[in-house]
């Protein structure tokens, strides 16, 4: 049997592509459920049922009970466990999946720009999960469940990923979206003649470490004065009705209603483009490697603060992007 434990539609996506590099059987799929709508009509769009054998939806409050009840459901099927593919490599749920299944294989899949973060910071330094809480710790132990209070490097371990990271501990192997490009025909999201995509940029007039709206709105309008292409503009999921407003005001901007993941939606929405342009994101990124017949801009602007943690994420992407 492999378990496959995803918390996102991302993850769900490179779980997926994991299946079919691996050629894996007897494939159970945990997932745990969103808690905001748009994330519920991502995770339902893409979620495919007919090619897992099983599929164990769980929310994510009450964790401490939740979780314990599915890794005993595993467990009393009295199957051996082949690989563990989980993200979120020091978290609580993957490090106790770690604990109760130890012999199993463990692969790595991306969970965003946090992979760049946790291989740097985790997986190079070889830093053990630690985590002790006695009360919740007994709670464990008492539906016989190992809790995972300290779990060490895994030496075996294998990292399924988009990105371009330098081999040190661990196997790196490359995702390449295969399946996703085969399943979309992405070639045909490419023409010279098409508008421009442009990228939504989540840290917007969100707070003084992010970027001002009358600055994100000069680079826009940057752009189509340098072009008399029109612009497709794909929001990010948490921009708001005032930046909304103010983008639809603009000529020649074209506001795409996304109603799936993006990595799908110029595919699935039967969009040309002639270039992607955005400050560098793991969507940015991800969209290079699917849609990769499309030229690709990253903006690189001084308007996200030096301190910010959204700073420090787009500068992990734009190393890759080079």
């Amino acid at each position: 049997m492999n378990i496959f434990l995803v918390t996102s539609p991302f993850q769900y996506i490179c779980a997926n592509e994991a299946r079919l590099h691996y050629k894996t059987k007897n494939n159970t799929l945990v997932i745990v459920e969103q808690d905001v709508e748009r994330g519920k009509k991502n995770m339902e769009y893409i979620l495919d049922k007919t090619v897992w054998d099983e599929i164990i939806s769980i929310p994510r409050s009450q964790r401490t009970l939740r979780i314990p009840r599915v890794i005993n459901k595993i467990k009393n099927k009295n199957e051996k466990i082949e690989r563990l593919i989980l993200s979120e490599y020091h978290g609580w749920r993957s490090n106790l999946f770690m604990a109760n299944f130890p012999s199993a294989e463990l692969i790595y899949i991306d969970d965003g720009s946090a992979t760049l973060i946790e291989y740097e910071e985790l997986i190079v330094t070889k830093k053990p999960y630690q985590r002790k809480r006695l009360l919740n710790d007994i709670l464990i132990r008492f539906q016989k469940i190992k809790p995972a209070t300290y779990i060490p490097f895994n030496k075996n371990l294998e990292i399924f990923t988009i990105f371009n990271l330098k081999k040190n501990h661990c196997r790196i192997t490359k995702n390449n979206m295969k399946g996703l490009r085969k399943n979309l025909l992405t070639e045909n999201s490419f023409n010279i003649e098409s508008p421009i995509g442009f990228i939504g940029e989540a840290n917007v007039d969100a707070g003084k470490d992010c970027i001002k709206l009358s600055d994100y709105l000069k680079e826009i309008n940057k752009i189509l004065d340098n072009t008399t292409k029109d612009i497709v503009y794909f929001p990010h999921r948490m921009e708001t009705k005032k930046i909304r407003d103010q983008i639809e005001s603009i000529n020649r901007i074209k506001y795409h209603n996304s109603t799936m993941p993006l990595e799908l939606e110029i595919s699935k929405s039967n969009l040309s483009l002639s270039k992607l342009i955005g400050y560098s994101s793991t969507a940015l990124y991800t969209l290079s490697i699917i849609y990769n017949e499309i030229p690709l801009e990253i903006i690189t602007s001084n308007n996200l603060s030096q301190f910010s943690t959204p700073n420090l994420t787009n500068n992990h992407i734009a190393k890759q992007l080079k």
